[in-house]
């Protein structure tokens, strides 16, 4: 039970942090190459994670944002 009061605590101070940062801040970023593989999505999750399922695979939510 402690260990779900330590993540909420953990997830709290995190927001807070990126709260709290000026506009236009970017921290802790790192340039990457989104692979060929990933498949764009209209962000209808629950159709995703389906077809996901269909396949016997796992859905991954992956968020970033374009310079």
């Amino acid at each position: 039970m402690k260990q779900i009061y330590r993540l909420a605590a953990g997830v709290l101070l995190a927001t807070f942090a990126c709260v709290t940062l000026a506009a236009g801040t970017l921290t802790g970023g790192e340039k990457y190459e989104i692979p060929g593989w990933f498949k764009e999505s209209f962000l209808e999750f629950s159709d995703d994670a389906e077809e996901a399922a269909e396949a016997d695979k796992h859905a991954l939510v992956f968020i970033h944002s374009p310079e």
